[in-house]
């Protein structure tokens, strides 16, 4: 086995000297929707905004659950389900809900997206 040369499309991994250089056309797009044209930087920031209000509402079903609900789930379904059950639920809206506090956030304090 030979090793790859300069010229050679394979590379050593440890070696991270570029085989090619990059244009501007090879780099992705990112930005928002009045530099790109195509409507597609929109979607990101919107989706975080509708995430953030439905982690909002999600939160809040859940903490009405849990004083009126749960305890009868539990009898009924038992504990550990109803646990695993409502701590995925609490998980996930509480991530959408951060995800539009950070898009909040960003917005304020940087300007940005």
């Amino acid at each position: 086995m030979t090793a790859p040369t300069a010229s050679s499309p394979h590379r050593n991994p440890l070696d991270d000297t570029p085989t090619e250089q990059l244009t501007a056309t090879d780099m992705p797009r990112v930005g928002n929707a009045s530099h790109s044209g195509d409507g597609w930087g929109v979607w990101p920031v919107l989706w975080r905004w509708v995430s953030f209000v439905i982690g909002c509402v999600v939160l809040v079903a859940c903490a009405w659950a849990l004083g009126s609900k749960v305890p009868q789930w539990t009898r009924d379904h038992g504990t550990m389900l109803v646990f695993l059950c409502f701590f995925l639920v609490m998980s996930i809206a509480g991530r959408w809900f951060w995800m539009g506090i950070d898009a909040a956030l960003n917005r304020v304090i940087g300007g940005r997206e």
